[in-house]
């Protein structure tokens, strides 16, 4: 029993080794300007869970997911793989403010009592606003009209990248994903899940319409940009 035991901790070992980096295809932009579709990305994936290759079960957890990683995860009962960034974590209180497209996040908001409580909130700030333009992430009103895009600094204390915002900005909150007891546009994150959302904000489908992502459901943690056929300048691009 020792013996198979040992065999099978090596065979883990050697299988850890030769998948622990991959290549991965963004397909869409809804991570820009971090991914740009086509990127051809190298994501670690043993960042967080030890999985059994082709099948996706997890061996074991391996690490968590820090608020700012850009993580690669499976939905629930589904093989489709998708990239968003973790912007919250479990126990955290978030907050979207559609208007502005300002993210606050309240660590531990039930533990630590913050509806009576004064609790320290973690603002992402916002900053370097500048006219954005790229054919790769055109988006286009109902009427057709091409809607003006502009790039803003993203950062806390923690995490520092770009994101992608409307002009003219509309109120998406209709389709949000509702949590009991809590206004529309504030979730807190349950334990062992994460709340995901994309950089380009009105082109992404994340955690504000569907909800949190278990952590048994990641497959992997994006480290860089190899190349894109379409896009001579992203070539071993680093990412924040």
């Amino acid at each position: 029993m020792l013996k198979r035991l040992a065999k099978l901790i090596v065979l883990l070992a050697v299988l850890r080794g030769i998948i622990a980096y991959l290549i991965n295809i963004v397909p869409t932009a809804s991570m820009a300007p971090t991914f740009m579709p086509q990127d051809f990305i190298l994501v670690n994936r043993v960042a967080y869970n030890l999985k059994i290759p082709v099948l996706g079960d997890t061996i074991t957890p391996l690490n968590t997911a820090k608020r700012g990683d850009i993580v690669i995860f499976r939905q629930d009962g589904g093989t489709d793989e998708y990239i968003k960034r973790i912007i919250a974590v479990e126990h955290d209180h978030v907050r979207y403010d559609q208007k502005s497209g300002i993210i606050s996040v309240t660590p531990n908001y039930r533990q630590n009592n913050c509806q009576i409580n004064h609790c320290e909130t973690l603002l992402y700030k916002q900053q370097n606003e500048r006219d954005y333009l790229n054919s790769e992430t055109a988006l286009f009103s109902q009427q057709g009209e091409k809607l003006a895009l502009i790039e803003r600094q993203e950062f806390t204390d923690e995490t520092n990248h770009a994101i992608l915002l409307t002009k003219v900005r509309y109120d998406q909150s209709a389709h949000y994903f509702k949590q009991d007891n809590l206004p529309l546009g504030e979730w807190i994150v349950p334990a062992g899940h994460y709340f995901v959302m994309g950089d380009f904000r009105e082109n992404s489908i994340d955690s504000r319409f569907f909800g949190f992502i278990p952590h048994d459901n990641l497959t992997g943690k994006a480290v860089s940009v190899i190349f894109n056929p379409k896009q001579e300048t992203r070539f071993f691009k680093t990412i924040q």
